[in-house]
């Protein structure tokens, strides 16, 4: 009896004496949904990525497809690439290959990208002219900002 007492105890003491479940990748995206303040269509506001980029890390292509689509080129300087996807799914704009992050805003200079999986860092784009942006990591110490340059001239 007393056995059975303390490893209740104990369980309760090490999770927190909760009945909630712990946060899985299934419930997470649910947590941003009252984050998210754009509509479908402001996707369009985003037409400032159309091109090739280059950065210091790798080169990027931005290409729309559609109305509310958009695929994302990664090369490396080893010469890899990897495709990511900005797609429309339950209400909100997803990124990366897996869904890793949603997006949480769409301004006219600007994109805000929130992680949906554990161990990812929350990221924003944000236009500084026609040929120049900045990609920003958002660190817990300090945030992190790549700078991407236009590359050539693409037809989105």
């Amino acid at each position: 009896m007393y056995r059975s007492f303390f490893a209740s105890l104990f369980l309760c003491v090490l999770f927190g004496c909760q009945n909630t479940p712990p946060l899985s990748d299934e419930t997470f995206p649910k947590n941003l949904a009252s984050e998210v303040r754009y509509q479908p269509s402001d996707v369009q506001k985003m037409r400032w990525l159309a091109g090739a980029w280059k950065s210091s890390a790798n080169n990027q292509t931005f290409l729309f497809h559609g109305g509310n689509s958009l695929e994302i080129m990664l090369s490396s300087k080893t010469g890899g690439t990897d495709n990511f996807y900005l797609t429309w799914n339950d209400g909100r704009y997803y990124y990366g290959a897996n869904r890793q992050w949603v997006v949480t805003w769409i301004g006219e200079k600007d994109v805000r990208l929130d992680p949906v999986k554990p161990n990812l860092l929350p990221m924003t784009w944000t236009r500084l002219n026609d040929d120049r942006w900045h990609l920003v990591r958002h660190t817990p110490d300090k945030d992190e900002a790549v700078v991407m340059e236009r590359a050539n001239e693409m037809q989105p």
